[in-house]
């Protein structure tokens, strides 16, 4: 066990190493991993395997090959600029006197609005597994404050004028790129995995004037395409996944934990000339656990390692969360699984818990997932007139998967209904067809000659 020693304490030395970094946060891509709490490194097995952890590539599973196709949606508001521009737009129509004024202005001083999209396709043949994915960042900060153009109008100073501006900023990331994952043949059960991906950004800058432009209602797409500039560069991903269950026979609910670096070769791309410099990716270390200690009730958590960036100035993001799945049929056939989850940003102590909960549907080899979050925080968006609320923190996912294969053994384990605690001698997931006919051939003629026994031998 020198080798799984080694490994253990060289990842260990990684995450370490990498840890003072920053670098964009963790999109939650997939509507499972999104019910559970955002936990996916350890607990995610099939085509989305590539983006949480390369590594579970190599691991047989039920629904092993196949297609996934994920969209999520997620944003947060922080601050109370979005409620300073809402109301210094409100103020146009001479509505406000000149403390509302001032209060507006004001409250233009901090936060913002801060969302990211991801989505894409991920096709797994055998081990390796091709993905297109494509990602937006984007978010809306404070900008120039005017506390000049403030008067009555028609006036010299008519708050009509006013140019006070939020800061619109953020990135288009395309993905493209191979994975593979394989078991060490030395450590049963031990599994590393990498890809590698061609990347092409379109990263944006742009000042959105508030009151010209009508609050924050008009296209922020449109406002960062006036200054963007694309590049492409080339991604590095790896990943490791332990599944001690098979690396120490008979260890109960299938223990697995794993950890995924995104992006740890630093690729770089272009900013607009209005910026100047680099749009640095820094590297991203994410770990995991899972276990189950039924066949049909998984847990799964995620840490972030890394304190990652946003396009929002001032506002770091790094999760901790966990979930839980059921199964309520646990079919091979047919299953609806059940999902909840909580998660928190560490690096924003004051914000509170976010919520998470999904469902779905696996008919065969078709599956769909719908999952969503929510803070249990609200913030205000606007103050003049009618007061607005709204969580600070909301997102939501689906996906669509068409998958196939996996081991024989797990599919008669789920039709028996199996309701025992998960160990390796009673689902070995790597099992080959022709060991579990065995087994169940040696079981069958065991049970015969205990039943051809004479009654009180």
């Amino acid at each position: 066990m020198k080798e799984l020693r080694f490994f253990t304490a060289a990842l260990v030395a990684v995450a370490v190493a990498v840890s003072p970094a920053s670098a964009l946060e963790w999109t939650t891509m997939g509507a499972q991993a999104m019910g559970m709490g955002g936990a996916g490194v350890a607990n995610i097995q099939g085509p989305e395997a590539v983006y949480w952890n390369p590594a579970a590539l190599g691991r047989p599973s039920m629904n092993a090959y196949g297609l996934s196709i994920p969209v999520s949606v997620q944003a947060n508001v922080q601050g109370s600029v979005i409620a300073g521009a809402k109301d210094l737009q409100q103020c146009t129509n001479g509505s406000c006197n000149s403390t509302q004024v001032s209060n507006a202005l004001n409250e233009l001083r901090g936060g913002g609005l801060n969302a990211d999209v991801g989505g894409g396709g991920s096709l797994k043949i055998g081990k390796f597994t091709a993905f297109l994915n494509g990602y937006v960042e984007a978010a809306a900060g404070p900008g120039n404050i005017d506390t000049t153009n403030v008067g009555a109008c028609p006036g010299p100073t008519c708050i009509s004028n006013n140019k006070s501006t939020l800061i619109v900023r953020g990135a288009r990331i395309l993905e493209l790129g191979l994975g593979y994952g394989h078991e060490l043949p030395w450590v049963p059960g031990l599994y590393l995995g990498g890809d590698v991906k061609a990347m092409n950004a379109q990263v944006g800058y742009g000042q959105f004037n508030i009151v010209s432009n009508n609050g924050v209602n008009s296209n922020f797409v449109s406002t960062l395409q006036q200054n963007s500039v694309t590049s492409g560069n080339v991604g590095v991903d790896l990943g490791a996944l332990w599944d001690i269950d098979k690396t120490f026979n008979g260890v109960a609910w299938s223990p697995r934990v794993g950890v995924t670096g995104r992006n740890l070769n630093d690729p770089k791309f272009s900013n607009p000339s209005i910026i100047g410099g680099d749009f640095a990716i820094n590297p991203t270390v994410r770990s995991g656990l899972s276990f189950a200690p039924f066949h049909w009730w998984r847990f799964a958590a995620d840490a972030d390692l890394t304190r990652n960036l946003t396009p929002l100035d001032g506002y770091a993001d790094q999760d901790v969360g966990a979930g839980t799945e059921i199964d309520v049929f646990n079919r091979s056939w047919i299953n609806i699984p059940i999902r909840a989850g909580i998660k928190h940003n560490m690096a924003q102590p004051t914000n509170g818990a976010t919520f998470t909960a999904g469902s779905g549907v696996n008919l065969l080899h078709l599956i769909i997932d719908v999952s969503g979050e929510v803070g249990n925080q609200s913030i205000v968006i606007q103050n003049q007139g009618n007061t607005t609320r709204i969580p600070r923190e909301v997102g939501g996912s689906v996906q669509l998967s068409f998958l196939f294969g996996g081991s024989e053994e797990n599919h008669r384990l789920r039709d028996a209904g199996e309701d025992q605690p998960v160990t390796s001698d009673k689902a070995r997931a790597d099992m080959s067809p022709s060991d579990a006919a065995r087994v169940r051939a040696d079981a069958d003629k065991a049970q015969q000659e205990l039943n051809n026994q004479p009654s009180g031998n």
